[in-house]
């Protein structure tokens, strides 16, 4: 097949919709309870070790972000331990999709994102090339017969909402690196806390050229310091962009295939 390509990723000093925001693991450790709550991180989180503590390190998707409205995001970091396919027998094909705690706002209805705007009832996203909800079961005959790709399909209930501002402010304040990703950090479904790993090492180091080069070196024997910063392996994160590229492979072919080009 063709030559996967790296993800990209770029440190974006605002807070645009579709940013993903990644936690900065020093500010998270520092935070007081009302943020540690807020976010769903244990109140212990600075006694924990390293490992421990990326399982619960925030990443959110940034679904809608207004400066004179409130934003709505999403957490990625919380699989809830039910699939898709637990939510209804027509929907066995999504056997595979986790079913995410999107944040503390509770919510009585579940966030569907995926990119095919054929799925009935289904509403446009809030940034370009993303649709929400629709008719499941319909979408699920889609996939069985192969005109979509359940790999394309996210669940959260709940969600995360913040007060008009409050992402910038957390930002300006240090809690925050927020990231311009593609929708292949969206759609991913690696174990908790690798995608944090990940991110936080785009954050630190600034781009995924930079983790990449160092990822090479750590197999050829340099030490991999970041290990002690983030508690990922050098395996770890070469499996977290393995994943990444899979997925951005997966989106581009079905955009071509949906648009006909």
């Amino acid at each position: 097949g063709p030559r996967l390509e790296l993800p990209e990723m770029v440190i974006n000093p605002a807070v645009p919709r579709g940013c993903f925001l990644v936690a900065n693991q020093d500010a998270f450790l520092e935070a007081p309870p009302d943020v540690l709550d807020k976010y769903s991180v244990p109140r212990d989180i600075a006694s924990m070790d390293v490992k421990k503590r990326a399982l619960y390190m925030p990443v959110i998707f940034v679904a809608y972000a207004h400066y004179q409205k409130p934003g709505i995001g999403y957490a990625m970091h919380q699989p809830t331990g039910v699939t898709m396919s637990q939510l209804g027998k027509e929907l066995a094909i999504f056997k595979h999709n986790k079913v995410y705690v999107g944040g503390s706002m509770e919510s009585l209805r579940l966030s569907i994102f995926h990119i095919y705007e054929d799925v009935p009832d289904a509403t446009r996203g809030w940034t370009r090339g993303l649709w929400m909800d629709g008719n499941l079961a319909v979408a699920a005959d889609e996939c069985e017969e192969g005109y979509m790709d359940e790999d394309l399909f996210k669940c959260f209930t709940d969600a995360t909402v913040w007060p008009q501002g409050e992402p910038e402010r957390e930002t300006e304040e240090g809690l925050w690196t927020p990231i311009k990703a593609g929708y292949e950090v969206l759609f991913q479904e690696a174990p908790a806390g690798q995608l944090w790993q990940f991110m936080s090492r785009v954050a630190r180091h600034g781009s995924v050229e930079a983790v990449y080069k160092r990822l090479a070196g750590a197999k050829e024997g340099v030490v991999d310091e970041d290990e002690d910063e983030d508690g990922g392996s050098a395996r770890d994160v070469q499996t977290m962009l393995a994943e990444l590229m899979w997925y951005k492979q997966k989106l581009r072919d079905e955009y071509e295939r949906v648009s006909g080009v």
